[in-house]
């Protein structure tokens, strides 16, 4: 399969996400062990790890574990030393499958929790541990490596550690295919494993070598766990900022001066480039280039170098600010359709602003023989006060004559042919400056690096729009030619730019037929890419899909959802996908829910012609353990009993119905009474999900549809307070009202899409205002107006991107007749122009992250392709509602008082 697929997206491997299990390590280490392989031993390489396997082994589920760390150079040493010493007492082990693999455990990137592991050994029992353990020790006493986050260091070995957990898997997977890995206590009940960035010992267990290692070296060697040190003997840590495996960056306090500080940590043998520079050279490297630059204002001044342990520290001074990222996500108001003219004068002069004074620093640092390198918005801090920003982390800094090579840069910000460069030089800061200016006037500019037409695009349609300026155009496409760059004529440029030239959006309604034709253009191309790439003869990845494909028959990444879309918009689908799902499709291992398991496999299977089979799901899923886990639309009971009032619309099969009004009675009672309506799904530490997918607001969506069938007005009451809790968890910032995804203290990220935010809750409301007539709902629905009358989003997908703020801007002009909200929908349609990939295959979309073509429903081609057939059609919501059931109770309601005296 993994060649086949290999194979399959080996025509544009940029085009692509391409999963770890695709990979095909190398023979390396796998030639050299299995040299030393004993008699009936067996290696078996997997695209992660290589397992050693014995003919005698027999494993604990749980017990005690060792980790060994290595660096690139001394890694096969270390690896034959280990091998001999595990043969030798007839001890399993892994370890990465080849040298890249390794490389990757030594990230910056890595996960904490993962990082730094090569081989991993499991002792068969506490007494071989022990011995194993001290033999290991005695062979890798002097080797130097990385130190592993998550176990305990044996002994003054810097590669040797270990750590209590799990050998044989137990996975618990929730009703949202989440995996929890567990062990067992002392009283035979499953408890998390847990894998943290720090070593945590489960309360039944004793560590016995624990009294034989002294306090220093059993001591993690991360700031977090220490509390009262000063470190550099003078700074106090007031707050972690983050952490990653590199180490973590600190908010801090000298206590002589008592001057706050940011404190950056660097650990040893993280980031290795192929030059040997690891992240402490490059931490030394930024120390000497900040004090270079200092009183220049560029950035944050040098304070002091110092080490702890075998970690480097560098404080700087504490810049007040916000980084651009987090900035412009609150002022950007090209986001906001109801903006005016003077507002959006007043954004495009802080835009104006913020970029003069980058280019000048820019100038300026280049003058000193330095080169950024990893300009991104991440590494601008801007005070929101005065607008004055600053550069920071010079980690891919690079001084010409001084540093070895580096070369570091974020997506989006360098050319294709950056990513073979050794290093860097003036013109990878002038391109970057050039993804600067359109990252400042758009919410995504990294689509560049995917679709070579969106540059071209999108100063177009904002010139078209909201009148960008000719200057600023012009200084976008010189930083991205391959012209001799004089960063001054950029500036001048920049300063002789209007902001009279600004306006607020002017969209013109005649452009509909343009439009129109654009839309019937892309679902015809959308499908035929799908069709041109589709390959059939695999079992599960036929088409480009995205990291999130876990079930291949799943509706929103999976298959199915390609399925049901295709026959969605246009009556049919092709034969050889059919049978491929008649061969593919197995009842059993499927999760229950709507969107990522059985009940919306039974939806899908029966539009697509494949009723029996849609029957059998859905009694699958009846039966399955997970159902009530959770009551939400997307993965819960709520998404069954909605399918199953889709099965007996379209069967007129009344047990279809029962099942569905046992579901309505069940979410009933639990519902769980708060201060503002009723709410499910509480998750410790999560709190309560909101939104149409995982909140209240979808499961109000399913009672709303029982009541309309059976008249119950309990259904309609419940659904009722479960809507006003969502609309309860809205806030405005800036001007638009949006939701969080939980209701978690510290949730402070709002969303307006479809999944979750606005839109979602939003369209809920709308169906409850057409049944109920309650103007309240219609308040709300024009509250959230602002927020969903979009053009330029970050992502173009159904779920969380344009489409699925279109397709509700599409189902209030279906309610209401509202004409402004069709005219939205056809903006929001010409706002897709910019995330159309255009290939010889067809047309795609591409995911948010990683930013790479993607097929599914919810995040891919399928979902923007089916909301254009919608928008062109005129046809009904296809996103999985039972919308006859609500027009038909708001047609017989109509009646009824028409006849009343």
């Amino acid at each position: 399969m993994e060649n086949s697929l290999r194979e399959l997206l080996n025509s544009n491997s940029n085009d692509y996400f391409i999963p770890q299990s695709a990979y095909k390590p190398s023979m390396f280490y796998y030639e050299h062990v299995s040299k030393q392989l004993p008699n009936m031993w067996r290696l078996n390489q997997g695209h992660f790890w290589t397992q050693t396997l014995s003919p005698k082994a027999k494993h604990p589920a749980q017990g005690w574990k060792i980790h060994v760390s290595a660096l690139p150079e001394s890694a096969l040493r270390i690896l034959n030393k280990v091998a001999s010493v595990c043969f030798s007492y007839g001890v399993e082990f892994k370890f990465a499958s080849d040298p890249h693999i390794l490389i990757s455990q030594l990230r910056k990137s890595c996960s904490r929790q993962s990082a730094g592991k090569f081989i991993t050994i499991y002792p068969g029992s506490d007494e071989i541990f022990k011995r194993l353990i001290e033999s290991l020790y005695a062979e890798l006493k002097d080797e130097k490596g990385p130190y592993i986050l998550s176990d305990r260091q044996y002994k003054d070995a810097s590669v040797l550690f270990y750590r209590y957990g799990g050998i044989q898997s137990f996975p618990e997977i929730n009703v949202n295919g989440e995996r929890t890995l567990c062990i067992l206590n002392d009283k035979y009940e499953f408890i998390e494993d847990i894998r943290s960035p720090y070593f945590i010992l489960p309360d039944f267990v004793t560590d016995e070598l624990c009294l034989k290692i002294s306090p220093l070296t059993n001591a993690n060697k991360t700031v977090e766990k220490i509390n009262v040190q000063l470190f550099g003997g003078k700074y106090e840590i007031i707050s972690v900022i983050k952490h990653s495996n590199a180490g973590g960056v600190y908010k801090a306090k000298n206590v002589v001066t008592q001057q706050e500080a940011i404190i950056k940590e660097c650990r040893p043998y993280v980031e290795i480039n192929d030059e040997g520079v690891d992240s402490i050279e490059r931490l030394k490297k930024e120390f000497r280039i900040l004090s270079k630059i200092s009183k220049t204002e560029i950035s944050a001044e040098a304070l002091d170098f110092f080490e702890e342990w075998n970690h480097s520290f560098m404080a700087q001074e504490l810049i007040e600010g916000q980084n651009l990222r987090q900035y412009i996500a609150r002022s950007n108001k090209l986001i906001h359709a109801t903006s005016s003219d003077r507002v959006m004068k007043q954004w495009f002069e802080d835009v104006l602003n913020i970029s003069v004074q980058l280019f000048e620093k820019i100038i300026l640092l280049h003058e000193y023989g330095i080169v950024f390198g990893d300009l991104s918005l991440n590494n601008i801090i801007v005070n929101p006060g005065n607008l004055n920003i600053k550069l920071i982390d010079f980690e891919g800094a690079f001084e010409l004559g001084v540093d070895r090579n580096t070369n570091m840069f974020s997506p989006g910000f360098g050319k294709h042919s950056r990513k073979v460069k050794k290093t860097v030089d003036f013109y990878d800061d002038y391109y970057a400056l050039g993804s600067f200016l359109m990252a400042m006037i758009l919410p995504n500019p990294t689509l560049s690096e995917i679709n070579e037409d969106f540059v071209t695009i999108a100063l177009g349609e904002l010139r078209k729009d909201i009148g960008l300026p000719y200057g600023y155009i012009e200084c976008v496409n010189y930083l991205y030619s391959d012209e001799v760059i004089d960063l001054g004529v950029c500036v001048e440029k920049l300063k002789m730019c209007s902001v009279n030239e600004i306006s607020g959006y002017k969209f013109k309604v005649d452009n509909k037929k343009s439009i129109h034709a654009f839309c019937e253009n892309v679902v015809s191309k959308v499908f035929e890419y799908n069709a041109n790439m589709m390959d059939v003869s695999l079992s599960g990845r036929i088409l480009p899909f995205g990291p999130k494909f876990d079930d291949c028959m799943a509706v929103d990444h999976g298959v199915l959802g390609v399925a049901y879309a295709w026959h969605k918009a246009s009556d049919s689908v092709p034969d050889t996908l059919n049978d491929w799902i008649l061969r593919q499709f197995k009842l059993e291992a499927h999760l229950p829910g709507l969107m990522n398991g059985l009940s919306g496999m039974a939806w899908a299977l029966f539009e697509t012609g494949h009723q029996k089979l849609a029957g059998q799901a859905l009694k699958m899923a009846a039966g399955h353990r997970l159902l009530f886990q959770k009551m939400s639309l997307a993965y819960g009971a709520a998404g069954y009993g909605l399918a199953c009032l889709n099965l007996w619309q379209k069967t007129n099969k009344e047990h279809y119905l029962s099942e569905a009004v046992k579901i309505a009675d069940i979410i009933c009672e639990t519902a769980m009474a708060e201060g503002d309506g009723c709410s499910w799904d509480n998750v410790e530490g999560k709190g309560t999900g909101v939104g149409l997918m995982e909140g209240a607001s979808g499961i109000a969506l399913f009672l709303l549809n029982i009541y309309c069938a059976t008249k119950n007005a309990r259904y309609l009451l419940v659904g009722e307070n479960g809507i006003k809790f969502d609309i309860s968890c809205g806030r405005e910032i800036e001007g638009t009202f949006g939701f969080p995804k939980h209701t978690v203290n510290g949730n402070n990220i709002l969303y307006p899409y479809l999944a979750h935010g606005s839109a979602g809750v939003a369209s809920v409301a709308l169906r409850y205002y057409v049944i109920t007539k309650n103007v309240e709902y219609l308040h709300f629905i024009e509250k959230v107006k602002p927020a969903i009358a979009q053009k330029y989003t970050i992502s173009p997908d159904l779920f969380s991107g344009l489409s699925g703020l279109a397709n509700y801007m599409l189902d209030v002009y279906e309610f209401l007749g509202d004409e402004s909200y069709l005219d939205l929908a056809y903006r929001a349609a010409e706002g897709l122009k910019l995330f159309t990939i255009k290939r010889k295959e067809g047309f795609s979309y591409p995911l948010l992250t990683p930013n790479k073509i993607c097929t599914d429903y919810s995040s891919g081609s399928a979902g923007v392709a089916l909301f254009m057939n919608r928008l062109i059609n005129h046809s009904g919501n296809f996103n999985f509602m039972t919308d006859e059931l609500i027009k038909c109770f708001h047609s017989e309601d109509s009646d009824l008082l028409l006849t009343m005296p």
